[in-house]
Parts: C-alpha cells; sequence; structure tokens
C-alpha cells in the first residue's frame, strides 16, 4: 500500500497516469474524437479543449468514463482501481499481516475476503448492512474522518508519514468518547517521556513505529 502511494502521491500524478492509458497517442476529444487539442487551458477542471470545428468543448480525463459524474480525486480512483483488481490470495495475506492472532475480521461479502478465519460479513450486495457484530459502520466512520482531517488540515499526506498519519487518526478515533477537558488531560498525560527530535520522526523502523502504536492507543502486540 505504501508502494501504491508513492506511485500515486496526488490527483495530478494520477490524473497523468489515467490519461496516459486513457490516450496512449495523446488526448482525443470524446465527443468529436478530434485529436486537435488544446492543453493546458484555464478551465478550473477542464484541462483540454477540442479545436475540431464546430465542436470547442472543454473536457476532461473523466469525460465520457465512469468517472464523469463523481466527486472522488484521481488519487482515489487511481487506488480504487488497484484495490478492485487485487486478488483473493494478496488481499486476505494483507488482512492476515495485520491482524493481531484470533482476531475476528468484519467486510463486505466480496469474494477475496472468503476463506478468511475468524470472519464475519454483511452482505451489502443484497442491501444487508448489519448482520449481529458485522458491519461496516465502524470502519466508515473512521475512513470519514480521517478522509476530513487530510483534506480540512493536512492537505498533503507523504507515503513515508503515511501511517503515522493514520495513527494520529486512531488516537483520536480511540478517544472519541472522552469530553474535551477528559481529552487534554490524556494527551498532556501522554507528553512524560515522549520527546521525539525532528532526526527521530524521520527516521523509520520498528521502535519509531512502536512509539506510534503507544501514542494511538493500539494495544501492544497488535501487527502494525
Amino acid at each position: 500500500m505504501r508502494d501504491l502511494f508513492r506511485k500515486f502521491p496526488d490527483d495530478a500524478t494520477a490524473e497523468a497516469w489515467i490519461a496516459g492509458i486513457r490516450w496512449p497517442d495523446g488526448p482525443e476529444c470524446p465527443r468529436c474524437g478530434c485529436t486537435n487539442v488544446q492543453h493546458p487551458t484555464a478551465h478550473k477542471t477542464m484541462p483540454y479543449r477540442c479545436r475540431g470545428k464546430g465542436c470547442w468543448r472543454f473536457f476532461s480525463v473523466r469525460v465520457g468514463t465512469v468517472m464523469q459524474d463523481s466527486k472522488l480525486g484521481y488519487q482515489e480512483w487511481a487506488i480504487g482501481f488497484y484495490l478492485h483488481n487485487t486478488s483473493g490470495p494478496t488481499l486476505r495475506g494483507f488482512v492476515q499481516d495485520r491482524s493481531a492472532d484470533g482476531a475476528m475480521v468484519y467486510s463486505d461479502d466480496h469474494r477475496a475476503y472468503r476463506g478468511l478465519p475468524h470472519h464475519e460479513t454483511v452482505r451489502h450486495s443484497v442491501a444487508e448492512y448489519v448482520n449481529g457484530q458485522a458491519h461496516m459502520n465502524g470502519i466508515e466512520s473512521f475512513w470519514a474522518g480521517l478522509k476530513r482531517a487530510y483534506h480540512g488540515t493536512f492537505h498533503h499526506v507523504s507515503a513515508e508519514h503515511l501511517d503515522r498519519y493514520v495513527c494520529e487518526a486512531a488516537g483520536r478515533h480511540n478517544r472519541r468518547g472522552l469530553d474535551t477537558l477528559a481529552m487534554m488531560e490524556r494527551m498532556v498525560a501522554g507528553m512524560v517521556g515522549r520527546h521525539l527530535p525532528y532526526a527521530d520522526l524521520i527516521a523509520d523502523g520498528p521502535h519509531a513505529r512502536k512509539r506510534d502504536a503507544e501514542l494511538a492507543g493500539i494495544p501492544p502486540g497488535h501487527p502494525f
């Protein structure tokens, strides 16, 4: 996953990748097929303009695709393409490598998850969203909070520190039931012995990751 974010660090990189696959010989108007195309343009969301006689339409790589009416960024689409094409063994291995032994795994009914031990599902394909303890509400809530932090606070997340951003979000999520004062007190108490020089911040290794996990309230022994 880290390699994936390195490949697509932002929307612009993902957009260029998608455009290169869609138009290997250069941009083509999706309406009239003309290859005489202006790029870039001053349009905020339509970086191409057809120069074909009688057309002159602005367009983007989204036009004429399943992405056309989507509000998702190109980076999210590129990651979605990756996840959609992940094989069962790869996905199950990814989940098991990152789950504590004996942990119950909840997922939707995507067939790539079949074969996981300690696994329960909800069948989104038939509009089932809760099945006993199995549901996606918790992870969807966490994911929504992480996306809000990305767009509203961080604006950019480096691949090298992606896990730390996720840990920060996990820490806030795990303390969401506390009132403001209790949360502040928990943060102050957690500062003791947590001096983090810049050199250690940019260093990578198991000790740094263990510290990040502890700060996020992730239990000892959990694969991180």
